[in-house]
């Protein structure tokens, strides 16, 4: 994990075979270095899963996304107010140094699942509100392929019913 600041102690043994290496850092530029050291010390094909703190500047977006296509699993958070607005951040932070294009094509292929959470009230009571996006063969043709990634309401419309339904959602790897 590479934090700015760290807000929860993992470094070490974690359950039988799991080893967290945690990094603190002390400013923005740090953060940045520390992404770029962090993805230098793993190989590439590894089953090696990544924490990022907060995807905050254009390096780190390039960085995550890149690594979701080269064997990591990696998590991170955003500030956004939809899924649509996360994926639209993410490819706008990452075009600076890879291309727009090129953003889409990476995010598509490497997408797993988008979690949008915020809290609403509801009839006095504050509540947890959560919005998804899982990798269906849609919405990876969709962020790769379109001109406007808000073409996914759609796909983000048919999959919150199905989730009400308890109807099984497919995504690309069940699809394969």
């Amino acid at each position: 994990t590479i934090e700015y600041p760290t807000e929860f102690m993992l470094t070490g043994r974690n359950g039988e075979s799991g080893l967290c290496l945690q990094r603190n850092v002390d400013s923005h530029d740090e953060f940045q270095s520390g992404i770029s050291d962090a993805l230098r010390s793993y190989p590439s094909k590894s089953n090696n899963i990544l924490f990022i703190g907060e995807i905050l500047d254009s390096v780190t977006a390039t960085a995550a996304i890149k690594s979701a296509i080269d064997g990591h699993l990696v998590f991170s958070t955003m500030h956004a107010g939809s899924v649509i607005m996360a994926l639209e951040r993410i490819i706008s932070l990452a075009t600076p140094y890879i291309g727009n294009e090129e953003a889409k094509q990476i995010l598509g292929s490497g997408l797993r699942l988008v979690i949008c959470q915020s809290l609403k009230t509801i009839r006095g009571r504050t509540v947890l509100n959560g919005q998804y996006l899982i990798d269906t063969i849609k919405a990876s043709q969709t962020i790769q392929n379109s001109q406007s990634i808000k073409h996914l309401s759609t796909e983000l419309q048919n999959q919150e019913v199905k989730l009400e339904t308890g109807q099984q959602i497919i995504s690309r790897g069940e699809a394969q």
